[in-house]
C-alpha cells in the first residue's frame, strides 16, 4: 500500500486532495504558450468529463490579455487548434517586441534638425535677377533640384 501510494502522490503531485477542474480553471500562463500548455495538459488529465469546448474555454481563460484576446477574436473550434493559434501568435508577438525594441534603439539617438539658413527678404527686381541668374534664395550658389544649403 505504501509503495502504491507514493507511485500515486508522484503521479497526481503534492496534494491528491485538490479539485483538478477549480485548479485547471484558475490557471494562469506565467511564462511560455509551451509551458503554460504542458501545465494545463497536465491538470486536464486529471479531470473527467469535460468536454473540448470547456477544455478550450478553460485554456483561453488561463492565457496572457494579448493571447487571449487573439485567440477570442480567431474562435478556433478544438483544443489542438487553438493551442497551435496561441503559438503562432506568441511567436508573432515576440517577433514584434523585438522589432520595436530594434527601432527604439535606432530612433533613440535623434538626428539633429536641419537648419536652412534665414530666407533672405528681396525686393522683385532682385527676385527677377536671382531667378534669371539660377541662384538660391537662401544662399548665393546656384540652385538645382538636388541643391541643399
Amino acid at each position: 500500500w505504501k509503495i502504491f501510494a507514493d507511485v500515486l502522490y508522484k503521479c497526481l503531485g503534492s496534494n491528491m486532495y485538490t479539485n483538478p477542474q477549480e485548479a485547471l480553471k484558475e490557471l494562469k500562463q506565467e511564462g511560455t504558450v509551451k509551458e503554460y500548455q504542458t501545465q494545463f495538459e497536465a491538470l486536464s488529465t486529471r479531470v473527467t468529463g469535460l468536454i473540448e469546448q470547456w477544455l478550450v474555454s478553460f485554456f483561453v481563460a488561463g492565457l496572457n490579455d494579448y493571447l487571449k484576446c487573439q485567440l477570442r477574436l480567431a474562435k478556433p473550434p478544438t483544443y489542438h487548434e487553438e493551442v497551435a493559434l496561441a503559438f503562432l501568435h506568441e511567436q508573432n508577438y515576440v517577433a514584434l517586441q523585438q522589432s520595436l525594441k530594434q527601432s527604439s534603439v535606432i530612433s533613440s539617438f535623434p538626428t539633429p534638425p536641419k537648419t536652412k539658413p534665414p530666407y533672405k527678404q528681396f525686393t522683385a527686381a532682385e527676385l527677377r535677377e536671382r531667378h534669371r541668374l539660377g541662384l538660391c534664395y537662401y544662399c548665393d550658389e546656384k540652385y538645382n533640384p538636388s541643391h541643399d544649403c
